[in-house]
């Protein structure tokens, strides 16, 4: 069960997140263990959200285009396909697959006759048990349960499943306390259906034995309506239950399904039939008699009507739905108001994607995506589509209380269900599909004009036949017209018959990119919701019910192509529909023109059969256009008279290509003829700050229709297959050019195997036909037979013969009707026995004589008479009788095979025989929309800047990425022959998952920090991407697959949440898939309630913790016992809690929200650079162990806000590990508990990881161990040893394995505030070291053991700053406690730079090695204060360890970080250290702070950017102390100035300049930070070395010559101060060859903002020289300075990129010098990490940005210090 989720939250200005962050703190809980102090098992929190995090705009619209056609009322399991994907189509219920549907497959049912009034339902009971081995799903016997898995089979219709996957259902009852589901309301003519099983298991899915309820007859299910009639309000769907084979019950004459009286009195099937199914069906004539045969007469209620616990043989389809305590396997939501009593009330409902993705709890949130909705219209049924809503929250049609429908309540409508201003009823796309149905029913000539239906396709007028006509084309090009902005829309021109219906009416269209319209039930702008309209992606989802119809341009009732102008025209587009389709069919994509194709017709006519056709080529023959795709109409083998079209696919390839809107502001009439913008759809944002997605349409559709009727028969191994279509015409009394193609009722598939007594392939068909294509009566007018063979001929290799046999089992029709065959990929005929491809109508009835064989026989001849003398009394007035008489001879008429044996003199059935050796290929077209999926919604590749077109084509791999019948499939396995974006409902199960999925790719968040791999970006590297939900309780590990490309799919190639859904239990301790482990105190312990894990008796504190039992508690109440045991089955995965006692989770995402921890990978590959270390001499070899490790795969760590610190692989994110800190656990319940809705930091840190030599007994031992803090969770750092991580590569049993068994030996220690009230809260990010290739925390110092350098962070104790050093081994050995006896620490050692401070804290670390032997000697920090400390560790005696700079005794930063003399400077990062030539140590750090809600964006202040030479010999310094004699350097400072001498001679002159150099940066409108020229005092200057008075007059750095360079003798330093107040910087820098990168986030003005498509905070990667403070030539995008013509006037090396709605990346490089691959003639502005000769390719790489530079390979050095000088590598 889930609770909606308010998915994506979009904050329309980021201040919001403040105040939304606010709500996040916990106060003390009623937990007795949720004490304010932090410990062993609790913490406190920060907030959840740093003020710096804004939730970025754009949330997506979707319009759904819809059918309302009457296939949408046909059986979604069609009995005749392969739904399994197992090769063998599936011809009766299968009982190993799950079927989707309105029952919960996994439970079992009882019908409740007396529920309402004797209505009737069937209300869950009992979950159904699962056969481990096979899936299967079975009910106790004997009990009169009914499996819902089997009654979804029995009963879905199409609707009903588009219901469901919307919106949860049809809800016939819909109240605070109850839900009841209604199954579609069929028509009691051939829109009923059958149902047909005779396994010898049935008794596990009914309440009937296969042997003594059944008799081994098997039970028929009939699904119809109560009423034949247009149904009232007492009507209602229906099963009609029988024993014995009936599967021709709902094609009999007039009303279907009726009871019989047990004579031949009435309508009979016949003995032919019942001979036919059991001689060609399963059991291949070896069961006489066959008691699994069809019947011949029609069942007797009393003898065949089936009953069950005193009810039935009629059962209501009515089902109970989100039944309290009852809700597992089911997608409910659970909602909670309050009674008038004041207590909690709780109301459970079944939801949908609507719900899922269009709501929110709360009013004044913005959903996760926007719909609307056009679906056909009833009074214009062959034209269009009505609009029903406008794109929106679905907000407005849900009560938000109790999850009740707007349009179901009937009085006191709350405000959400009324328009903005407490205007009228709002209506919705709930209803309108909640309201379709068969109109006219019973009389479905009604509005045919007298015509008795008998109306061919090319004569049927628009408003005929209301419940026929599929223009799906046509409502496509509306929705895109749509999205342009066209102010009209083409709504029929009556809608009255829509209005009976009570379906939405005359909607008028509102702009969808119109940022001043309101969304209806919160009362505000779209704009203050979701940010600028025209930034956001635009979707459309087609979904279609079966086959497409009558959307051929032209045609007496005209169509909505003109519409098509309005986007088509945009930006100066040319190309009309026609064109853009015969581009779909083109040689260069799917080389359908000048082919010939199974089609109705390739010159746009009306079209008769699926007989091949040559397709126009689509190009010019002379001064002839030859149309090509754009004119094939009628599509094969359903509909192929009908005129489906296929112009959707070259609508969707332009919107997908194409802006469909013009650019600039379109103002006054021509707003009403071109797709323009005005200043209300964003025509003021910069295309500079489009995404490269904005402006264009992503279509994508979903086919209802399962498999096609086509027999598709496989020759040999060659790929290739014979083609073969049932055919039928009808003769009404009309000239051969108007016969009327018969009207495929069911197709069914009898068998599928090797025919009887041999080897040969084979299958059996029967198909039923009606004699009109629209209305009439709707029933079967015959029955038809067809099945083939395929025999090897004997004495040729490869070549088949291929036997047809058509017959007629049925009939009941006064009009001459034929049934036959098409075929495609026959062989030329060899010789007269044999035939050749074409249509072979082999039978017909009522003297047939108008085509086919009919046509060609002699109408005197026996053989006439045998085929096409077929009457309503069966031939010869038999009735149907086998064998029967023929001119008076007895039984003198058999099977084909029996003719010249016994009596057999003649038979029926036609044998047409076919020599087939290659068979054909190519010759079929896939669904229209098929097309239009693939067009409309490949990967264009326009990721970054926006463009006006693409002239992008489909690809392998920019198209079909997934798989849409093996979701769990990886890499390039996923490939399936489906485009990506289309959504076939063959797998309803997998219909609702795969739209989700596509749901969630184009609703991400905008919260996400990435990370790489390695640094070294080769082929094979993964880019990860973590995600969370604002508004919901989810997140996301993706995994990005670099392609050959150096580019990285728009979808994930891997996602961790389904993954770790995937591997969980569904509600046992069992820990089958997943390994979840725990501490108590310094034990490790198997998460898991119980003896074997945690209990009072094992672990009675933590219990009492996990519980909220008191402290001093001797045992657990019941209630706590329960509750520790839910809480951990919810946690390990189990869904049955969900909503009701914890919160709910995304549905098949058990993962929650990463916030704020960064990914690390744990790389197997990656050896630590141990160059020169001087290890213990016993020490085991690093070599052997980093081979070793190479075994084994690599594993990503990240922590998230579900309690838990999670390991996946890094290849696929398979779990591996999860890990509850103890420090969380008395928090747990609360920040779980249904009750909390506010963002919780739990295991909120950033984990990292480092290969460590650790004790081991009496010596010691390599292992890799893991840290983290808990960040904003609590203050507490914990160690894991993960040595075993990913387990071995080559597979096997492996003794280091992460599991639960191993929990003692994986859990190593914790470290909290109550061991240390110095610690805070840790919330720096890790980086990797320069030198040792590691987590820069992790060093090894010279007392020879490792240890982890902890900055005590925010929110200590005593508020000083100081540096923790924490051994790796932790306290050591046994020991329990960090303090001795003393009170002591142990284990660790503690730097204090005061020994009194507040409100400080030190907050990052980097060590240096200065003597080159690899050892820390040196650790420089930054704190809260702006201060930069350095202490010295150099002493192999951890008591030596102290500040490097004293004064007497106290220690005294480095520097301060100021702006002046009150006004410091915070540091919240890491510093990085280079090693400039002239020697010391540059030390470089950002400042800006964003922990608590006030400080950012703190625009009183400029942020700057430092580097601090530390050059040595201070009268403070420890470490090189200045010489007796010397003057003592002073420590760096701002205020200082020197002299500084330019010029030589007697030209020389002295200037009193700061001896730090000040940088002034400059910001262009684009995006590109850039030094402007300076002189010696920071100023910046004019041209001619003046003062600039004003940004006109400065001038841009052109040249690093020109700039005032780093003097040694005298500077200190150097500073750059940010282009614009509030920027800061907020993740530490990163030191790569001889450039240094970070990146800065700062707010959006409002003016900014306005032209910007995010409302986030904005970031900016910078780079650089550390020594200087210049720029990297070509590191960056360099900024081109242009004149008003575009010419260039000059290129400046940038300091700075702005990026793409990003705050955070990293930078990777490629590392491989290749020429001329991609850059420009300077190395610049490459699109690959590849460059040219002498250049190293740099890629700097986040979310949503991807910035390439090349720098020269020559200036590629990494120097440091050693005593007394340099060494450079």
């Amino acid at each position: 069960m889930r609770k909606a989720h308010n998915m994506n939250l979009i904050v329309a200005r980021w201040l919001l997140a403040i105040s939304t962050a606010l709500t996040a703190l916990l106060g003390a809980t009623a937990l007795g263990w949720a004490q304010s102090a932090d410990g062993l098992y609790r913490s406190t929190a920060l907030s959840a959200y740093p003020p710096n995090l804004g939730f970025g705009a754009t949330g997506p619209m979707m319009m759904l285009t819809a059918s309302k056609d009457h296939t949408l009322f046909a059986p979604i399991y069609t009995d005749y396909e392969d739904i399994d994907g197992d090769g063998t189509d599936d011809f009766t219920f299968k009982p190993t697959f799950r079927y989707y549907g309105y029952f919960d497959a996994g439970k079992c049912y009882t019908y409740n006759a007396a529920w309402s009034g004797n209505r009737g339902r069937f209300e869950p009971a009992l979950m159904a048990t699962r056969d481990s081995t096979n899936g299967r799903l079975s009910c106790p016997r004997g009990q009169s349960y009914w499996s819902g898995n089997f009654l979804n089979w029995a009963s879905m219709t199409r609707l009903d499943v588009v219901r469901k996957t919307l919106y949860g259902g049809f809800r016939i009852e819909d109240t605070a306390q109850d839900t009841t589901l209604q199954m579609a309301l069929l028509s009691q003519d051939a829109h009923s259906f059958v149902k047909y099983y005779s396994g010898s298991d049935v008794a596990d899915y009914t309440p009937f034995d296969a042997t003594t309820d059944l008799q081994g007859a098997g039970i028929t299910i009939c699904n119809r309506s109560s009423n034949r009639n247009d149904p009232g309000a007492s009507d209602y769907p229906m099963m009609r239950v029988v024993r014995g084979n009936y599967s021709l019950w709902a094609t009999t004459p007039g009303t279907v399904c009726n009871w019989g009286d047990g004579t031949a009195s009435g309508f009979v099937f016949g003995e032919k039939v019942r001979a036919f199914y059991g001689k060609y069906g399963p059991s291949q004539g070896a069961t006489t008699p066959d008691a699994t045969a069809h019947q011949t007469l029609l069942p007797v209620e009393s003898v065949h009507g089936l009953r069950a616990a005193s009810a039935g043989p009629d059962f209501a389809v009515r089902i109970q739905a989100c039944k309290s305590g009852m809700t597992d396997g089911e997608s409910c939501q659970v909602h909670s108001s309050t009674r008038s009593d004041g207590t909690p009330a709780l109301s459970y409902k079944p939801i949908g994607l609507l719900q899922e993705f269009g709501t929110t709890t709360e009013a004044l949130k913005a959903s996760r995506a926007e719909f609307g909705l056009i679906t056909g219209s009833f009074d214009s049924n062959l034209r269009g589509g009505a609009l029903r809503k406008n794109v929106g929250s679905v907000n407005d049609e849900v009560e938000r209380a109790t999850g009740r429908f707007c349009h179901n309540i009937a009085s006191g409508l709350p405000a959400e269900c009324l328009a903005s201003g407490g205007g009228a009823r709002v209506e919705g796309i709930i209803k309108t599909f909640d309201r379709i149905r068969l109109y006219d029913a019973g009389n479905f000539n009604a509005s045919a004009a007298g015509s008795s239906g008998f109306v061919i396709p090319k004569e049927i007028v628009n408003g005929q036949f209301p419940s026929w006509g599929n223009p799906m084309s046509e409502m496509v090009v509306q929705a895109l017209a749509y999205f342009a902005g066209r102010p009209s829309f083409d709504q029929p021109t009556s809608m009255a018959r829509d209005g009976v219906l009570n379906l939405p009416v005359n909607v008028a269209p509102r702009d969808p990119l119109s940022n001043s319209s309101t969304d209806a039930a919160s009362g505000l702008t779209r704009g203050s919701l979701y940010g600028n309209g025209i930034c956001r992606p635009m979707h459309l989802l087609a979904i279609s019910s079966g086959s497409v119809s009558f959307d051929a341009p032209g045609g007496a009732d005209g169509d909505t192509y003109d519409s098509a102008d309005y986007f088509l025209r945009a930006n100066g587009q040319s190309r009309n529909l026609a064109a853009w389709t015969d581009l779909v069919g083109g040689a260069s994509a799917e080389n359908i023109n000048g082919t010939r194709r199974s089609v109705g017709s390739a010159s746009g006519d009306f079209g008769s059969d699926c007989t091949a056709k040559l397709i126009g080529t689509g190009q010019g023959v002379g001064a002839t256009y030859s149309p090509g795709l754009s004119s094939v109409v009628g599509v094969c083998p359903e509909a192929p008279g009908v005129k489906g079209s296929y112009i959707a696919a070259g609508a969707a390839f332009m919107a997908n290509t194409r802006a469909i809107r013009t650019l600039g502001v379109a103002t006054g009439s021509s707003l009403a003829t071109s797709a323009g913008l005005t200043v209300d759809s964003g025509a003021q944002v910069l295309t500079s700050n489009l995404p490269g997605s904005a402006l264009r349409v992503k279509s994508y559709a979903a086919s209802l229709a399962g498999g096609v009727a086509r027999i598709e028969i496989p020759i040999g191994n060659t790929g290739r297959k014979v083609f073969i279509t049932p055919e039928s015409t009808w003769d009404h009394d009309r000239e051969v050019s108007d016969l009327m193609p018969g009207a495929m009722l069911t197709f069914r598939a009898l068998y599928a195997g090797p025919a009887a007594g041999t080897t040969n392939t084979s299958g059996a068909y029967i198909v039923t036909w009606n004699d009109a294509q629209f209305g009439g009566d709707y029933d079967m007018d015959l029955v038809g037979f067809i099945r083939w063979e395929l025999t090897p001929v004997a004495d040729r290799t490869g070549a088949y013969d291929l036997t047809v046999l058509t017959d007629v089992l049925g009939h009941d029709a006064r009009a001459k009707g034929s049934h036959g065959f098409s075929i495609i990929g026959a062989d030329t005929a060899p010789d007269i026995t044999y035939n050749s491809d074409g249509r072979y109508l082999t039978h017909g009835s009522n003297i047939y004589f108008k085509t086919g064989r009919c046509a060609e026989l002699n109408a005197t001849s026996a053989a006439y008479n045998l085929s096409c003398g077929f009457t309503d009394a069966g031939l010869e007035g038999d009735r149907f009788a086998w064998p029967t008489a023929f001119q008076g001879v007895r039984d003198s008429v058999g099977f084909i095979d029996q003719v010249g044996s016994g009596t057999v003199r003649q038979t029926t059935t036609v044998a047409t025989k076919f020599r087939v050796t290659a068979g054909a290929d190519a010759v079929t077209l896939r669904d229209p929309l098929w097309y239009m999926a693939k067009y409309g919604s490949f990967d264009t590749g326009d990721r970054q800047a926006f463009a006006v077109s693409s002239s992008a084509l489909p690809q392998t791999t920019n198209w079909d990425s997934e798989n849409n019948s093996r979701p769990a499939c990886s890499g390039t396995a996923c490939a399936d022959g489906e485009p990506d974006g289309y959504f076939l409902a063959r797998r309803p199960e997998l219909l609702e998952s795969r739209l989700r999925q596509l749901l969630e790719r184009i609703t991400q968040s905008n919260g996400t920090t990435p990370a790489l791999s390695s640094s070294q970006l080769i082929s094979g590297s993964i880019k990860y991407v973590t995600r969370f939900n604002p508004d919901g309780f989810s997140g996301d590990v993706e995994a990005y697959a670099l392609g050959a490309d150096g580019t990285f799919p728009v979808g994930p190639s891997f996602r961790a949440g389904p993954q770790l859904s995937a591997a969980s239990d569904t509600g046992t301790q069992a820990a089958t898939g997943r390994q979840i482990i725990t501490n108590d105190g310094f034990t490790g312990k198997p998460f898991v309630w119980g003896s074997a894990g945690l209990s009072m008796d094992s672990t009675p504190d933590y219990a009492r913790a996990l519980t909220g039992a008191s402290a001093t508690a001797t045992a657990l109440t019941a209630a706590q016992a329960q509750l520790g045991a839910d809480l951990v089955a919810y946690m390990r995965g189990a869904r049955d809690g969900q909503g009701v006692t914890f919160r709910a989770r995304e549905l098949g995402n058990l993962m929650g929200p990463v916030v704020n921890s960064t990914p690390w990978v744990q790389d197997s590959q990656t050896a630590a650079r141990f160059i020169g270390v001087d290890f213990p001499s016993t020490a085991p070899s690093y070599r052997s162990f980093a081979l070793a490790k190479t075994a084994r795969a690599s594993v990503l760590w990240v922590g998230a806000n579900d309690g838990m610190l999670h390991g996946f692989r890094a290849s696929d994110l398979r779990p591996v590990l999860s890990y509850v800190p103890s420090p969380l656990v008395a928090r747990l319940a609360s920040a779980l508990s249904v009750s909390n809705t506010a963002a919780v930091p739990l295991a909120d840190g950033s984990p990292f990881a480092a290969d460590v030599l650790v004790p081991s007994g009496d010596t010691s031992a390599w292992r890799t161990y893991l840290f983290s803090s808990l960040g904003r969770g609590g203050r507490a750092m914990f160690a894991l040893d993960v040595t075993g991580a990913g387990g071995p590569l080559a597979g096997g049993s492996d003794s280091e394995a992460l599991g639960e068994g191993r929990a003692t030996s994986i859990f190593r220690w914790v470290f909290t505030a109550n061991d240390d009230a110095d610690l805070g809260y840790g919330l720096v990010a890790p980086v990797r070291h320069s030198v040792s290739g590691q987590a820069s925390q992790v060093a090894y110092l010279n007392n020879r053991k490792f240890a982890v350098l902890v900055p005590n962070g925010h929110g200590s104790g005593a508020g000083r700053a100081v540096l923790f050093i924490v051994n790796v081994d932790g306290p050591g050995g046994s020991a329990t406690s960090w303090k001795d006896s003393a009170g002591q620490p142990v284990g660790y050692t503690k730097l204090l730079t005061a020994s009194t401070d507040s409100g400080n804290g030190l907050m990052g670390a980097t060590w240096v090695d200065l003597d080159n032997n690899g050892t820390a000697d040196v650790v420089y920090a930054t704190d809260l204060k702006g201060q930069v400390w350095k202490f010295d560790i150099r002493s192999n005696n951890p008591a030596n360890w102290r500040s490097a700079l004293l004064s007497g005794s106290t220690p005294v930063p480095l520097f301060t970080a100021r702006v002046d003399a009150s006004t410091t400077l915070p540091i919240t990062t890491a510093p990085v250290v280079s090693f400039p030539s002239f020697g010391g140590t540059m030390v470089s750090f950002g400042t800006g702070r964003a922990i608590d809600a006030a400080d950012f964006p703190d625009t009183s202040v400029v942020q700057r950017f430092f580097a601090v030479w530390d050059k040595g010999r201070y009268a403070e310094d420890q470490i090189y102390p200045p010489a007796a004699d010397a003057t003592p350097n002073p420590l760096p400072t701002l205020t200082r100035t020197v002299a500084r001498t330019s010029g030589t001679g007697a030209a020389a002159t002295s200037t009193t300049v700061p001896s730090f150099l000040k940088r002034v940066l400059r910001r262009s409108s684009d995006g590109f930070v850039y030094q402007v020229r300076t002189n010696a005092q920071g100023e910046p200057i004019t041209a001619s070395g003046s003062v600039a008075t004003s940004l006109d007059q400065e001038v841009p750095l052109l040249d690093n010559a020109a700039a005032v360079g780093f003097d040694p003798a005298v500077n200190d330093g150097w500073f750059l101060q940010f282009p614009e107040n509030g920027e800061a910087v907020l993740s530490s820098p990163q030191s790569r060859q001889n450039f240094v990168l970070f990146t800065s986030v700062r707010p959006q003005s409002s003016t900014l903002a306005s032209q910007s498509c995010s409302v986030a905070p904005l970031g900016t990667v910078y780079g650089f020289n550390p020594i200087n403070g210049l720029p990297v030539a070509g590191l960056l995008k360099p900024y081109v300075i242009r004149d008003a013509s575009g010419a260039v006037i000059s290129t400046v090396n940038a300091m700075g990129n702005d990026l793409r709605n990003d705050q955070g990346g990293i930078v990777v490089r490629d590392g491989t010098p290749l020429t001329g691959v991609g850059c420009d003639a300077n190395g610049q502005n490459c699109t690959s990490p590849r460059c040219g000769a002498g250049k190293i390719a740099s890629r700097f790489m986040s979310a949503n940005s991807d910035i390439n530079g090349c720098v020269s390979a020559n200036d590629l050095r990494i120097q440091w210090r050693e005593i007394p000088g340099m060494k450079t590598r």
